[in-house]
């Protein structure tokens, strides 16, 4: 008898430390939480029958035997809502249906066998064989049907789910389904019909059969991750080893004091008490550590110690600045580890993705399932992905992309891949840590997914590092480019500025000598006339002659300077435009009458086409005779022989001027530079060498002339066009506004 009370006991025990520990793993979770309840009954189920075996009197076998009877009502509720759970979501409705029913009836049951007299629980007979129960046929019937309904039911759900299921969730169910319907049959044989029966003498049988489902859904935590039993016995063992150390000391201390002093309480066992304690304490803090290495090394973690691997890990990659040595560290530490079938890394850049590094294994991945799994880490932004539990069971945290997680549960299945990590950085996701199964398809437990998501973020740490250095390495090596463009740059505009004080000093040297030319001429001609006078030998052919050399050379002079006026007006926004009627055939008349004694020197025919009828063009008289003059006049300085034709037209509303000459021409290059500041053809000589450190410039103008006429015609509204062919001459053509009515109202 005392043998079945014991083991009923250890049963009970045994139960009670399995429950903890099962709830203890996920408080929230209602799968642990029923199949912990229901383990608790199981003990409370051990525990009333060894008390009923055990007592000797008469109102603790009562309380006991109803203990007996309740405890299995909520094994039996326990284990059904667990398969239900085990089976179904958390929130089917089939389950806020029935959850009410199903608590309050063995609630109602228990009320009444516990406060009842005589309900179910008649009397207590003491007999030679042992003591027996006398039950109410009526009750017992009913409580049977509930019991035994309820087993049935547990059983039916999951074999039915078992039919409908695949891979690690069918191998669950097909373990939790036989070692459930073994159990029951002969808890039901042993602990229902045979006490019908009135055999009581083989009760003690029924209790230990739960051994069976219990170790069934040990092996299936162990093989399946059910609820990482592995780490659960492992826990487990950790502490009664302690415990058990613990109790060696007493009993050890104990012996001792007795032995040395008689008894604990004698003034030597205290004061020997003191370096007792003091190598209690020293063993067991070194035992301690040494068998919490142990079990998790041996036990938990097989082939090795997941701490020591992260703090190698870190104190590696700490120094690192490479990121793709710490992708491939982490890779390869990860296959000597886990020893999945593959694992890779990808980088991510703002959600887009960055970089893919595949590990040793090679595996087949797209970035539509890469882009689904970042869709997914946008909504749930620190969970890893565990693949097993969450075709399982989803939680609650994925509840707001729970139909997102079923699809990409099934893609990542069909890939064999079995834990997604991510890599974050900051609030943002910078990588994803992909990792396929494990030898012979084990699920990953949660010391595993721990060890895992640690490597993860150590590895993101490292690489932002990594990636920090790259861009302050990058930002330098763009700094001092930069600096060395800005450098550059400077250097050249000093240059180019050099160059254009050269040129601006040489074209103020052809400036003063356009400025001094005329007004020399000018003097020599009138000293001339004062000489002659003196002389008493002037006649009138000869001051005719050097009066027109004077005049025509102050008119040159007069015609620079207002040229040289204008061009300072356009440069400081000043120019002031009168616009008015002009009559295009009077500017280009008085073009001709000012160049057309220099175009009979060089023996040019210089003419106007002139047109049918008058033509008119809205402008500023004095500029548009400012253009002309200097157009005309150009044309005759760089044409050698041949003639200068003029010509006017209309063309819709502008009027249009044409000045073509037989001249040297202009190369096309050269033309779409001209009307720049102090530009001029062949500025230089290059065949004269230098004088200093400036070359020699071509003297005979100095480009400003140009400049202004091609900034009055577009401040005038019109545009100018230059054609010309080397050695055959050229031709500028501008238009202007033609003159209407309306347009001097506007």
């Amino acid at each position: 008898m005392y043998s079945s009370v014991f083991f009923l006991a250890g049963v009970g025990i045994l139960n009670l430390i399995l429950s903890f520990f099962v709830i203890i793993r996920d408080i929230k979770s209602n799968i642990n939480i029923t199949f912990s309840l229901a383990i608790v009954a199981v003990a409370g189920w051990a525990f009333g029958l060894a008390f009923f075996i055990s007592s000797d009197n008469y109102d603790v076998a009562i309380i006991a035997g109803k203990l007996f009877y309740i405890a299995p009502l909520f094994i039996a509720l326990f284990l059904l809502e667990f398969s239900i759970y085990f089976t179904l979501s958390q929130n089917n409705f089939i389950l806020k249906k029935i959850n009410l029913i199903l608590i309050a009836v063995p609630l109602i049951l228990s009320f009444l066998i516990l406060f009842i007299p005589n309900f179910l629980i008649k009397d207590v007979l003491y007999l030679s064989s042992g003591k027996e129960i006398q039950l109410g046929i009526l009750e017992y019937l009913v409580y049977s049907v509930y019991f035994t309904s309820c087993l049935c039911s547990t059983v039916f759900i999951l074999y039915k789910k078992y039919k409908t299921s695949s891979g690690l969730n069918k191998l669950q169910l097909l373990y939790l389904t036989l070692s459930l319907l073994v159990a029951s049959v002969f808890g039901i044989f042993f602990n229902l019909i045979l006490p019908w029966l009135g055999n009581y003498q083989l009760i003690w049988i029924g209790p230990q059969f739960t051994i069976i489902f219990i170790a069934a859904i040990s092996y299936t935590i162990v093989k399946y991750k059910l609820f990482d039993i592995r780490i659960l016995f492992g826990r487990i063992a950790y502490y009664i080893i302690l415990a058990f150390i613990v109790v060696i000391f007493y009993y050890l201390f104990y012996v001792v004091d007795i032995n040395l002093f008689s008894n604990s309480y004698n003034i030597g066992a205290l004061i020997i008490g003191i370096p007792e304690a003091l190598l209690f304490i020293l063993f067991f803090n070194n035992f301690n550590k040494f068998l919490q290495n142990k079990i998790e090394s041996s036990f938990i973690n097989p082939d090795y110690d997941p701490k020591e691997v992260i703090s190698s890990f870190n104190d590696k990659i700490s120094t690192v600045l490479d990121y793709e040595d710490i992708i491939d560290f982490l890779l390869t530490n990860l296959a000597k580890t886990i020893r999945a079938q593959f694992e890779l890394l990808v980088l991510v850049d703002k959600d887009d993705i960055k970089e893919i590094v595949k590990g040793k294994r090679e595996i087949s991945i797209d970035t539509e399932t890469i882009t689904k799994i970042l869709n997914v880490f946008k909504e749930v932004f620190k969970y890893p992905l565990i693949i097993d539990e969450l075709e399982f069971e989803i939680p609650p945290k994925f509840y707001q992309i729970k139909e997102q997680i079923k699809s990409l549960i099934i893609v990542l299945k069909n890939k064999g891949i079995k834990l997604v990590v991510p890599l974050s950085q900051q609030d943002q996701i910078t990588g994803i840590l992909i990792i396929g199964a494990k030898e012979a398809e084990n699920p990953f437990n949660s010391i595993e997914v721990e060890f895992i998501t640690s490597m993860a973020e150590l590895t993101a740490l490292a690489l932002a590092r990594a990636f920090l250095y790259k861009e302050v390495q990058e930002f330098s090596n763009t700094l001092q480019l930069k600096v060395d463009e800005a450098t550059q740059q400077i250097q050249d505009k000093n240059k180019k500025l050099e160059e254009s004080l050269h040129f601006e000093r040489d074209m103020l040297d052809i400036l003063g000598h356009e400025l001094r030319t005329p007004l020399g001429t000018a003097r020599n001609a009138i000293l001339l006339l004062q000489m002659q006078a003196k002389a008493g030998k002037l006649s009138p052919e000869f001051i005719n002659k050097e009066i027109n050399i004077a005049v025509d050379n102050i008119r040159r002079e007069v015609q620079l300077l207002e040229t040289i006026l204008a061009s300072t007006k356009i440069d400081n926004n000043k120019l002031d435009l009168k616009m008015e009627q002009v009559d295009a055939y009077e500017v280009i008349e008085a073009s001709i009458q000012g160049n057309i004694q220099d175009a009979e020197k060089k023996k040019l025919k210089l003419y106007f086409v002139e047109p049918k009828k008058k033509m008119y063009c809205y402008t500023d008289r004095l500029r548009i005779q400012q253009i002309m003059d200097n157009l005309t006049s150009n044309a005759v300085k760089y044409t050698k022989e041949g003639e200068i034709e003029i010509t006017l037209k209309e063309k819709d509303d502008q009027i249009v001027f044409a000045i073509k000459d037989t001249g040297e021409g202009i190369a096309k290059d050269e033309i779409p530079n001209l009307g720049k500041k102090f530009y001029r053809i062949n500025n230089y000589l290059p065949s004269q060498g230098t004088i200093g450190d400036r070359k020699i410039v071509r003297p005979g103008g100095t480009g400003i002339g140009l400049y202004v006429v091609f900034q009055l015609i577009k401040a005038m509204g019109g545009e100018i066009v230059v054609e010309s062919d080397l050695g055959k001459g050229t031709t500028f053509s501008f238009n202007l506004p033609k003159y209407i009515n309306q347009t001097i109202m506007a």
